[in-house]
């Protein structure tokens, strides 16, 4: 199955995503693009959506505090974390956050 790219983390407005999912990846300039990516996921974070994180996204959110991590959904520990992340993204808004 081939899936085509319309827009990015630098070209598009994470209100206009309902959710984010984080696999992480490798760049020519890892530093930039890393750093690209966690402010794209703090986004999320601030607008209270769902995010989903791929065992090698973890390492994005090093530095958040898990304990307030609700509707992230890391892959790492769970059993059915496709089911998991769906069901955050029906949710919609995780307005417990602090």
């Amino acid at each position: 199955m081939n899936v085509q790219v319309t827009d990015t983390f630098l070209t598009t407005h994470p209100t206009l995503f309902d959710s984010l999912y984080v696999v992480g990846g490798k760049s020519k300039n890892q530093e930039m693009f890393d750093n690209h990516v966690k402010e794209f996921l703090n986004s999320h974070y601030k607008y209270f959506k769902p995010i989903g994180l791929a065992t090698t996204g973890d390492h994005y959110v090093e530095s958040m505090s898990k304990e307030n991590m609700i509707g992230v959904v890391f892959a790492k520990d769970s059993k059915d974390f496709a089911n998991e992340f769906v069901t955050a993204i029906g949710k919609a808004r995780f307005w417990d956050r602090k």
